[in-house]
């Protein structure tokens, strides 16, 4: 992933000083001191690719959620207990595991998130069939969903366990990976889904922004919430990059969608070591893990 450092800049006025010359007149009365600029405190700014999502309204506590989080079960570079902690220390109140076609981490990391008083949602990043391999992502999963299968029977089987089908980071400028938008629209006439990623840390420019803010208007729907996450691959760097914000349950916002997707941070450069082992990680060892069925 890529992203730049985001820094809040402090600022405050300067007045000149202004001095008097002394006057020749025997009575002379000083120059009226000019009063100093107050200065204001900082005011940190959320950063919104978009104003399709205004701010939730009330006095009901807010809950900051990053829904879309990988460990090193697939191509992540943290284990669950540093997921955990990146995750409590970003003062982040719910997190999902949703590792590539696997969901080996996911009882570890609740256990260690309910020690921690994180929430813990069991998830998946599913790999559909070749050639395009489009992912889908799934939260509340009762057991794996099977890698390989088509988009429609995916999201079925997502729905048949009683979980929910989340379009992870649409409409990114290649053809692996990520869904364009014909075939969200076929997809969206067989099934109504429970959620879209519309703030997420991959760059797709200026004119596919606006085609995915004028798609989820036009099909709201059927794509179901917006929600937000930073597919978290290397725990503190880039956790909470991303976010989800919501009121109560979870679950019931997703499906009520109220939820509000927020770009609250960047992570900022990576290592190039950390970075290639990642790379290598997604591209050469998960692909032969999968073939050889170990996932």
């Amino acid at each position: 992933m890529f992203g730049i450092n985001v820094k809040l800049i402090y600022w405050q006025n300067n007045p000149e000083k202004q001095s008097s010359q002394p006057s020749i007149q025997i009575h002379r009365a000083p120059f009226p001191a000019r009063p100093r600029a107050v200065q204001q405190p900082p005011r940190p700014t959320l950063a919104t690719p978009s104003e399709s999502f205004p701010l939730i309204q009330g006095t009901i506590k807010q809950v900051i959620a990053d829904p879309h989080c990988h460990t090193l079960s697939s191509d992540g570079m943290v284990t669950p207990a540093q997921l955990v902690d990146a995750a409590v220390k970003a003062r982040l109140d719910l997190i999902a595991v949703t590792d590539h076609d696997t969901m080996r981490s996911v009882k570890e990391t609740q256990e260690r998130g309910h020690a921690a008083g994180l929430t813990v949602v069991a998830g998946q990043e599913i790999t559909t069939r070749w050639p395009a391999r489009t992912h889908m992502m799934a939260w509340f999963l009762d057991r794996p969903i099977k890698w390989g299968m088509s988009l429609d029977d995916t999201v079925a089987a997502v729905h048949d366990q009683g979980g929910l089908a989340i379009v992870p980071h649409p409409f990114m400028p290649v053809y692996f990976g990520s869904i364009q938008p014909d075939m969200l629209r076929r997809l969206i006439e067989k099934h109504r889904l429970d959620g879209i990623e519309m703030v997420f840390t991959v760059p797709i420019g200026a004119r596919r922004r606006r085609q995915l803010d004028a798609f989820y208007a036009d099909n709201r729907d059927r794509l179901g919430a917006a929600v937000g996450g930073s597919d978290c691959h290397f725990g503190a760097h880039d956790i909470g990059s991303a976010i989800t914000e919501y009121a109560g349950d979870f679950r019931t916002a997703i499906s009520e969608r109220t939820t509000q997707p927020r770009r609250i941070r960047h992570a900022g450069r990576l290592p190039a070591a950390l970075a290639l082992r990642q790379q290598w990680r997604a591209l050469v060892d998960l692909p032969l893990r999968r073939s050889r069925g170990q996932l």
